[in-house]
This record gives C-alpha cells, structure tokens and sequence, in this order.
C-alpha cells in the first residue's frame, strides 16, 4: 500500500502499514505546522492510494508521519511510521498534472536551480514560453489547460516552462511578477513579450504565431555571423512569404554586405527609403555602409595633407571620415568635434552626421557614445 501525498504541485508516494487506523501527517512550514489525521485506513485495503490535498503546501520544508500521535489504537507502534524530507527523499515526485496522465516532452517544470537552464538558455535553440503560476490561483488551473494542449498540439515550436511562484520566487522577482498568471516569452535569451491573466485560446493561437514569427528572425541572426550565405537563404525564404516584413529586408541587407555586396545593400536600403524615413537599424545598416565605402581613403596620405594645412576644414573632415573607416573612432570623433566648432555651417554639418552615423555603430554601452553625445549637445546649442 502507499499513501500519496499532494504538497502544493508536488506528489510524494511513500509506503503505509495498514496496521494503524489513526496515523496522523504532520507538517511544518514557514513558521506554521499542521496536523492531518487519516482516518478510515481500511479504504486502503481497496485501494492503491490514500491521497491528502494541502492548499498550502507548496512553502512546506518537512513532511513527518508520526507514530506518537497515533495514540492508543496503534496496534504496532513503529511499524506504520515514515520521514519525509521535500528535499532530498528519494521518493517518487511529480508535477500536480502528472497525476493521471503523462506530460508532454514539450512542457516542463522547472525550479529555482533549473530555471536559467530550463528558460533562458533553451531559449536560445527555440521558443519558451514560461508560466509563472501557483497551487492556490483558481486563474492559473483556468489557463494552464490551455498553455497545455497548445505545446503538446506544436510539439517543439516552444516549449512551455511551468514555473511555481513559491518555488521559484527568485525567478519571479527577477521576471517582476506582480500577479498571476503571468506568461513570458523568452526568445534568444531576452524577454521578448508578456501577458497576465486568463485569455481566450483563439488570442492565445494568435500570441504565439507573432512569437514564432520573431524567433524565426531571432534563429537566422544568430546565424549571420558564423554563416551569412546560409542566413541569406532563410532570409530570402522568409521574404518571400512575407514580403513587407522590414525587419527581414533589414537582416538580408546585413547578411548581403557581410559577403561584399555593397550595391545589393544600398538597393534595399533605397527601397525601404521610399517609405520616407528608416527604422533605427536600417540607419544603422546605412552607416555601416557609409563606413564600408569610406574604407578605401589613405588615412596616412590624408594625415601629410592636413599636417600641411590643417585650417582646411575640408582635410579634416576628410581625415575624420577616412579614420571612421578604420574603425578608428575615438579619434575621428574629437576631429568632428573640431570641425563642427570652427565651420559649423560648412563642413561642421558633415562632421555632425558622421558622428551619429558613429554612435549608430557602436555597442550601446561603449563610454564614447555618452562623452561625445554631451560634447556635441554643448557645440551645437
């Protein structure tokens, strides 16, 4: 015989005697303790399972049944008693889900130690979806057959991550969970959308379209870099099933300059133009191309030029941009500065746009961005 015991979404399954008729459970948890008395033991005797719900279980660290309490009417003493320890009892565990049907490969719980592994770097090979969720929310049980039968339905599109609150607080807290349901996306390794509460299926099917769509781009960046000529086919493939995502002429612009070719580039560019503005990354794209063109000026040559004359503002703006080229920008900056300074309304206009087109390049967090951001704040007002 054996006596099931649901703590919050766990079950724990031990061995019972049925010589006690009395055996009381007792438990103790985050300053609280409680005791459950099983009565009727008998109905084991028809039965292969005894099982106990607890609404508050999940913060339980110890789980006893106890022989003492039993009292009198324990026939042997001893023989009907087990420990239990939540964390380290090598006893059968499940999800609360798992209790009459098997789960998917696609849904999983995680904890406090999996949940880096289980979200943020699985998500960097696929979709995860991560229900933040708890025993006592009647919302989450409404929701949670949904989430469900959507990963088994996709097998492998995202895979779903069951992430109890109070057993994963930490992870919470972190993803700022304020209530419950929560439900993150997490694509590539970032938080890429989120929505609380119950929702229709029908809206839910819809949410998770979007979500694919995104980390169909997500797959083919991480592709770019190790692979361009690869990234380009799935990114023509892609166009041509949606052929006004910007976002993906945006990527096969930067996928057709990595491999060289500059006039295939600026084409897309233009075409995007056409709309009358660029999304920030296509600029950013533009000034890598500018960059790219600007390669081919001798910086040394230039450097004699100015070295001759260096009141020629044209030389310097010049050697600025002959120096952007070879991403050497630290420099290139306090020269457009200069510029900008004594020819404002000359030169000093190219040197602005350089700078930006500058600041477009580098890494977000690079200290120069801020130093000549204020800079050039200060020379123009």
């Amino acid at each position: 015989m054996a006596c099931e015991v649901r703590v919050g979404s766990l079950v724990r399954e031990f061995p019972l005697s049925l010589w006690c008729p009395a055996l009381c459970l007792s438990l103790a948890g985050r300053g609280w303790q409680r005791r459950v008395q099983l009565r009727s033991l008998n109905s084991l005797a028809r039965r292969d399972k005894h099982t106990v719900s607890l609404v508050r279980g999940s913060g339980l660290r110890n789980i006893s049944l106890v022989s003492n309490a039993c009292g009198a009417n324990c026939r042997k003493p001893g023989l009907c008693c087990a420990r239990v320890n939540c964390n380290s009892m090598p006893l059968r565990t499940r999800a609360m889900n798992d209790v009459n049907k098997e789960r998917s490969e696609w849904i999983v719980d995680t904890t406090q130690m999996s949940f880096k592994q289980d979200v943020f770097e699985r998500s960097k090979q696929t979709l995860v979806v991560v229900d933040f969720w708890a025993a006592w929310c009647a919302p989450c049980k409404m929701l949670a057959p949904v989430l469900e039968k959507l990963a088994t339905e996709c097998a492998g599109k995202f895979v779903l991550v069951k992430a109890d609150t109070e057993q994963v607080a930490e992870a919470a807290s972190e993803f700022q969970v304020s209530s419950i349901p929560a439900v993150f996306a997490v694509s590539g390794g970032e938080i890429v959308d989120v929505f609380h509460g119950v929702l229709p299926e029908e809206q839910i099917r819809g949410w998770l379209e979007r979500l694919f769509q995104h980390h169909a781009i997500v797959e083919i960046q991480a592709l770019e870099e190790a692979d361009p000529a690869a990234a380009e086919v799935r990114y023509r493939s892609l166009i041509s099933e949606r052929p006004n995502d910007v976002q993906l002429t945006i990527g096969l612009g930067r996928v057709v300059l990595a491999q060289g070719k500059e006039k295939e580039c600026q084409e897309l560019l233009e075409q995007l133009e056409q709309r009358g503005f660029l999304e920030p990354e296509a600029q950013q794209l533009m000034a890598v191309l500018k960059m790219r063109n600007r390669q081919v000026s001798d910086v040394d040559s230039i450097r004699r030029e100015v070295a001759a004359d260096p009141d020629d503002m044209g030389l310097q703006w010049q050697l600025a941009e002959a120096l952007s080229g070879e991403k050497q920008y630290a420099e290139a900056l306090a020269i457009c500065l200069a510029v900008l300074q004594k020819d404002r309304h000359g030169f000093g206009e190219n040197s602005r746009q350089l700078m930006i087109d500058i600041f477009r390049i580098l890494p977000e967090d690079d200290d120069l961005i801020g130093e000549y951001r204020r800079k050039l704040a200060l020379a123009l007002y």
